[in-house]
């Protein structure tokens, strides 16, 4: 008979939900955000007190530790882009990624005349002598 370990999915969600609880846990005190009970006394989820605010720096905090790549652990990793997620689904608040400096200078298809433009998309970057 050979080892083998059964029900890794089970421990997968509970990993999971032990990341979401850890993180809602520090945005509740890095926000100052208080859950309150409802009648059945279950606490609300965090992402029905957080605002924009909130959401903006979580995914500017997530978008640095991965520019500059700083480690974090990807349970919470994961845990931090579902609540960001969620808000954002829950509130109709679209997502708008990060521009980097190389698209602000990057012309666009509209800045340059059609005729400058290749065949395969890429703006005319040279002069054609004949």
């Amino acid at each position: 008979m050979a080892f083998e370990i059964y029900k890794m999915g089970k421990l997968s969600d509970r990993l999971e939900e032990e990341a979401y609880l850890w993180v809602a846990y520090q945005i509740c005190e890095t926000y100052g955000l208080e859950l309150k009970k409802n009648e059945y006394g279950y606490e609300q989820d965090v992402v029905d007190i957080m605002t924009e605010d909130h959401v903006k720096e979580i995914e500017e905090y997530l978008e640095t530790t991965y520019n500059d790549k700083n480690w974090i652990e990807p349970y919470a990793n994961t845990a931090l882009n579902s609540i960001c997620d969620r808000w954002r689904d829950e509130n109709d608040a679209p997502w708008e990624p990060p521009v980097s400096e190389v698209d602000k200078l990057t012309p666009k298809k509209g800045d340059i005349d059609v005729g400058e433009i290749m065949p395969d998309g890429y703006p005319k970057t040279f002069k054609v002598t004949t």
